[in-house]
């Protein structure tokens, strides 16, 4: 019997289901693992519209405006439906592309304002971040000036300040904007601003002239950070600069102990440092002050004198230390004291036992540790010599019969022998000068030549140079004492004012380089107070300096000048002043070159 295979239609469809049946069967079967990310290997992220967002950034031209200022806004992110400029949380203006705008402040009041750019999309709103715009239309005011207009004291190198109400635009500040000028020509100099830029300093390249206005020229150029120029109104700001400058205030004046000063004694140390001293009467006290740089303050405590200090001298040791020597109790002794450095002590004994009414002291140093002290009555002179720590006299002589000293002064030779000078004079009659020459062991009394020049200034020498002023004419003779007489020095010179009073020569001193030079005063015109001058010896011809000290409007200044040199070249001059309203009540004044 013929059997019949299948066809292949059914062959296929047959094996398609047995394999689907096997699938399934080894599904079943077979654990399939779960996947895991690895960290670092980056997943392909799908992109997420979110939300539009509008970011801005408000830009200004300036902070700080007296007018208009520009607006620019920079956009990112979406594009906004509407953008506006907010001022304190007003809308000031609605901004279009490219965004910019000249804001006109004229509407806003000066001061502080918060401005802001909000924009717009859909329902969400955005806010820049806050600008802050000053509104400011004051000019700016010159509040101080320093120095001030007409300032008496004005230094040779001071830098000129200039402060206003309020910061001024550095890019005002251009070349000559702020200037010195004397007679319309600038004078050449540094303009800084401070930190602030409230003030402005002008720093002279060279000394300033003296004796000649300086004006400052402020130009209407200088702004404030809003534009606004200043305001140059006012009245002109000008100076003079003089020769000399106070050093430190007059005294004293804190206490009535020290206030009526009676002779006075300028001493300059080598250390630049000056040192003054006088005697007051009224107290019977003698004080002594040293400037130490910014003020004078006592040197020790006053000297312990109970009563009667009136004629007084000091002069310098040669340590540099003060040595004071005056005549104190009832006119009838006379002590001398030292300055150790630390503290105040007596110079030998006290010499007592003398006549009554001295009426005259003189303290001399040779610089070599060798002193002599010198006093009279009326009718007595005394001199002692510091020898082995105590005061021995030296002889003693009279005065001519039937006549009277007048005046006495004690200097030094070339040698450091003691030179007396007196002066005397017969009832009704005219003066006559002679001298005592002390000479190894003796006195020799010496006729003078000096009876015919009429007035003369003595007392006035330094260490090592006796010398005498005759200033009894229109000229001025210098005289040294040369080893037995007295020989003219340098050329006759005549006064500096004519028409003033006569000339007087009241201290000489040397410069560090050794040259002598003498203060002489004289009035600038008859009736007027003494103006303080100089003259240098160079080359045996009395040249005169420049440089002048005139009166303070509204002082007395009196007689007495006492100068000295530092060892810097500058120039001190110490003078005892009263106030025209109050002239009984005295106080030292000291004045230094300006240079």
């Amino acid at each position: 019997m013929e059997r019949k295979l299948p066809s292949c239609h059914v062959m296929r469809h047959s094996l398609r289901v047995a394999m689907i049946l096997l699938g399934l069967q080894l599904g079943a079967c077979i654990d399939i693992p779960e996947v895991h990310w690895v960290e670092g290997t980056p997943r392909e992220e799908v992109p997420d519209a979110g939300v539009p967002v509008v970011e801005s950034r408000l830009h200004l031209s300036r902070s700080v405006t007296n007018g208009s200022v520009d607006i620019r806004v920079e956009l990112s992110g979406a594009v906004p439906e509407r953008v506006e400029l907010l001022v304190d949380g007003r809308v000031m203006e609605m901004l279009l592309p490219p965004y910019t705008l000249s804001l006109d402040t004229q509407a806003l009041e000066e001061g502080d304002h918060e401005l802001f750019v909000r924009t717009a999309l859909g329902d969400q709103q955005f806010l820049s971040e806050r600008r802050e715009l000053k509104v400011d239309r004051t000019r700016p005011v010159l509040v101080s000036r320093h120095p001030a207009p007409g300032d008496r004291w004005v230094p040779v190198r001071q830098v000129t300040r200039l402060e206003f109400s309020e910061a001024i635009d550095p890019a005002t500040i251009q070349e000559g904007a702020a200037r010195l000028e004397v007679e319309s020509k600038v004078i050449a100099g540094v303009v800084e601003v401070s930190v602030d830029g409230k003030s402005l300093t002008i720093q002279p390249t060279n000394p300033l002239p003296k004796n000649v206005s300086i004006q400052v020229v402020v130009d209407s150029s200088l702004a404030d950070l809003a534009g606004n120029s200043i305001q140059t109104e006012g009245g002109e700001w000008s100076w003079v600069v003089p020769d000399f400058l106070p050093l430190g205030s007059s005294f004293p004046t804190e206490s009535p102990q020290d206030a009526t000063p009676k002779a006075i004694e300028l001493l300059v140390p080598v250390s630049g440092f000056p040192i003054m001293a006088w005697a007051n009467p009224g107290t019977g006290a003698v004080f002594v002050r040293q400037w130490s740089g910014d003020v004078w303050e006592p040197l020790g405590a006053p000297t312990p004198i109970t009563r009667g200090a009136s004629f007084f001298d000091a002069r310098l040791d040669r340590d540099g230390h003060p040595v004071v020597a005056w005549v104190g109790e009832t006119l009838r002794e006379v002590r001398v004291w030292r300055w150790t450095g630390e503290e105040w002590a007596p110079m030998g004994g006290v010499i007592e036992g003398l006549p009554s009414d001295l009426i005259t002291l003189s303290l001399r140093t040779n610089g070599k540790g060798e002193w002599f002290l010198c006093s009279s009555t009326r009718q007595e002179f005394f001199v002692w010599k510091w020898h082995e720590a105590r005061w021995v006299q030296l002889g003693l002589f009279q005065a001519t019969a039937n006549w009277s000293v007048v005046a006495v002064h004690m200097e030094l030779d070339d040698a450091g022998n003691p030179l007396v000078l007196m002066e005397e004079r017969e009832s009704f009659g005219a003066p006559r000068h002679h001298h005592k020459w002390w000479r190894t062991d003796r006195w020799t009394s010496i006729s003078s030549s000096l009876d015919y020049l009429g007035g003369w200034s003595w007392g006035v020498s330094i260490p090592g140079r006796s010398l005498v002023v005759s200033h009894g004419g229109v000229d001025v003779i210098v005289f040294k004492w040369f080893a037995g007489g007295w020989g003219q020095l340098g050329s006759v010179f005549p006064e500096r004012f004519p028409g003033g009073s006569l000339a007087k020569a009241h201290r000489f001193a040397e410069d560090p380089s050794g040259m002598l030079v003498v203060l002489l005063g004289e009035s600038e015109a008859a009736g007027q107070p003494d103006t303080v001058h100089f003259r240098k010896l160079v080359n045996e011809d009395w040249e005169p300096l420049e440089s002048v000290l005139r009166p303070s409007p509204g002082v007395i200044s009196s007689a007495s000048l006492r100068f000295g040199i530092t060892p810097a070249g500058r120039f001190l001059v110490g003078q005892v002043e009263s106030l025209e309203a109050t002239p009984t009540q005295s106080s030292i004044q000291v004045y230094i070159s300006n240079d």
